[in-house]
């Protein structure tokens, strides 16, 4: 017993005063990290999908697609028609030459 008592005195005296670690924030992560996991592991329900479309519009529509009188772009609003509640994500695409690129080499293959 006084082994341990002794023991402690020269912890707290030796070791400088300072915010210990709290053990509540890796509990946290624990659970967070097992409850992604099982998700994962879950296999995905045909009822909870959603289509998502990606919206490439030319360089040459440098100002955007023509926007009609609702004031958003018919190819917007195709898209939306076309994903319903789903994701949409436009987008321009640009000439090799506009990203560095575009040196010889026949071929092509750029997205212009």
């Amino acid at each position: 017993l006084a082994l341990a008592l002794a023991l402690g005195v020269y912890i707290s005296a030796t070791v400088p005063s300072g915010r210990w670690p709290s053990i509540s924030q890796a509990v946290a992560f624990l659970t967070a990290r097992s409850c992604l996991l099982t998700l994962d592991a879950q296999p995905a329900d045909p009822k909870y999908w959603r289509p998502s479309l990606l919206l490439l519009v030319p360089p040459s529509q440098a100002a955007g697609p023509q926007p009609t009188a609702g004031g958003a772009s018919l190819l917007l609003r195709l898209a939306h028609r076309l994903s319903g509640s789903g994701l949409v994500v436009g987008g321009r695409t640009l000439p090799l030459a506009a990203i560095g690129g575009g040196g010889g080499g026949g071929g092509g293959g750029g997205l212009e």
